[in-house]
């Protein structure tokens, strides 16, 4: 029988009955059944006569590899139709069924279909993969495809939750503080943010921080809610940027300062922030750390408005700046009329934590009645809301491990153990050395390993022979191999980790400019090709101008 006339895969006649026959686009042919089994169970994705590569070949963990990087690159409509064959190729695959859900729920690359998405999500479920448990309740809760029920979106975050999805600890928390579905338990949010937060989680970071700027849950501490805002913001929080510039205002865990509140606030409404967009122009209006401007400030409210802030509707009422093709926001629209009654009536309350002077008519009313102590209420609330929308994302982050001493036995352990021995691998596999020049140690996977770098280059940091640069997922393997491998003699103590956010690393390696950060603000290193003789090499502006998505900062001239 000659080869032509034979199946390269199991070696039998084309003419085989019920097999079927494909074509390749080598132009070979195999048995389409063959074919089939070869791509369910790995195939290497090359004609067994020729040797070319074809992509009618490939298998489904290739076809998922590559969806995984067409979603990563926003090429969206291809990881669709890649995710796709692969389920054709094998209907039962559950990680398939769940990102192809995550697609068609948020119709990037297909058009958004909640009743697809609920059936996939549904199958992926039914597969064992617990992360559709997640998204199962998200849609449960904000009744996307399906009737609202809380308490089914309890049971399945819960679920999730019970299987170590770790973003169901957000969506659970964010539950325990608003109460749909269970009983409202600020100590038990607390708990959940805080394992949240360990893995890396900005959203968990950021409502902690709102938790420890009101005292619920936990002991009021201005100090630790800066400072976990501070993080946040680093890791690329929407909103931390408006509390931080709310705890300027106030001088709460801060000297007061208003001219840097002004630039926090600026960076929120940069960032997409309803809140921070609305708190600037309170600063516009009255003219606090930045020049009065009345058209500014009605801009602003305007846009507030559009984003689904009610509030600046009072202020719109009394300015004048309403707009009468203005569409509903999410909730029904008070008439000018009443509004202005309500602006007119909270303008007669002065905060006395600011000690203003009784303001002299509605402009002035406003700025200090929205500006004052309740504003810290008001914020929580905004900053709950605003993280309830993107609770369902997931932050990258590394963990640095220091040991108090790295002798030759230590070494050793790190780079010729059996349990890091993968991830070892896949560094070398892509032009990456676990063990750089310094003798530190980097465990993470190869795409993390750039910004991981950046992210260091950024802080500041030294790394030494004692570093060891790790994954959450690692850090326990990484203790317990050095923990074992050496000798009591070697005296070598664990002595601290620290967590480095990759977001802001991860927009820097898209930058065309080199980024560094002093204290709380961003340098942005011009090149000198583009500086004029009397500019200062480094010129300070806001996170904001660290992503060009979100268009030029106004601060910056």
């Amino acid at each position: 029988m000659d080869a032509e006339d034979t199946c390269g895969i199991c070696l039998e006649s084309l003419e085989a009955e019920g097999q079927g026959r494909q074509t390749l686009s080598c132009g070979h042919v195999l048995h389409e059944l063959c074919i089939l089994t070869m791509r369910q169970h790995g195939s290497p994705g090359r004609c067994p006569f020729c040797r070319a590569y074809c992509p009618d070949l490939q298998s489904v963990d290739e076809l998922l590899f590559q969806g995984g990087l067409c979603h990563a690159r926003s090429h969206f409509a291809e990881a669709a139709r890649l995710l796709e064959e692969a389920l054709t190729i094998e209907p039962s695959n559950a990680f398939a069924s769940n990102n192809l859900g995550c697609l068609f729920l948020h119709g990037k690359g297909v058009e958004q279909n909640f009743e697809k998405a609920l059936e996939l999500f549904q199958e992926a479920l039914n597969g064992g993969h617990a992360e559709a448990a997640h998204f199962l309740g998200g849609m449960y809760l904000d009744s996307q495809g399906v009737k609202e029920n809380f308490k089914k979106a309890i049971e399945l975050f819960e679920h999730a939750y019970a299987a170590k999805v770790p973003h169901a600890a957000i969506s659970l928390g964010l539950a325990y503080l608003s109460g749909p579905g269970v009983a409202q338990n600020f100590e038990r949010a607390v708990n959940l943010f805080e394992e949240a937060h360990t893995h890396g989680f900005v959203t968990a970071t950021d409502c902690l921080g709102v938790l420890y700027l009101s005292g619920k849950g936990v002991a009021q501490n201005f100090k630790k809610a800066r400072e976990l805002f501070l993080e946040a913001r680093l890791g690329g929080s929407k909103t931390a940027s408006n509390s931080l510039g709310i705890m300027s205002q106030h001088g709460q865990g801060v000297e007061q300062d208003l001219r840097q509140a002004v630039g926090f606030f600026e960076e929120a409404h940069h960032h997409g922030s309803a809140e921070g967009t609305h708190n600037l122009a309170l600063m516009y209006l009255p003219g606090h750390g930045i020049e009065t401007n009345r058209e500014k400030a009605i801009e602003l409210f305007r846009q507030a408005f559009k984003r689904g802030y009610g509030d600046s509707a009072k202020c719109l009422a009394v300015l004048g700046g309403i707009d009468k093709n203005s569409q509903d926001v999410g909730q029904k629209t008070k008439k000018a009329t009443d509004l202005s009654k309500e602006a007119r009536s909270s303008a007669s309350m002065v905060s006395h934590s600011w000690q203003h002077p009784e303001p002299h008519d509605l402009e002035a009313g406003i700025a200090a009645s929205l500006a004052d102590a309740d504003a810290s209420t008001a914020s929580e609330n905004g900053q709950i809301a605003e993280a309830i929308l993107g609770s369902r994302w997931v932050a990258s982050t590394v963990i640095l491990l220091e040991f108090s001493r790295n002798p030759k036995t230590y070494h050793r352990a790190l780079m010729g153990c059996d349990e890091l021995r993968d991830c070892r691998d896949a560094l070398t596999a892509r032009g990456f050395k676990a063990e750089l020049s310094s003798l530190a140690k980097v465990f993470v996977p190869p795409e993390m390993f750039e910004a991981s770098m950046e992210a260091i280059r950024i802080a500041e940091w030294m790394l030494e022979a004692r570093h060891v640069l790790v994954t959450p997922e690692l850090e326990d393997t990484v203790k317990n191999v050095v923990k074992q491998a050496l000798r009591n003699t070697d005296k070598v103590k664990f002595k601290g980790r620290h967590r480095v956010p990759l977001a802001f690393a991860e927009a820097s390696l898209l930058s065309d400019q080199e980024i560094m950060v002093s204290r709380t603000f961003i340098n942005v290193k011009i090149p000198s090709s583009l500086r004029s003789e009397s500019t200062n090499e480094l010129v300070t502006a806001s996170t904001t101008d660290a992503h060009s998505r979100f268009g030029r900062n106004p601060r910056a001239m």
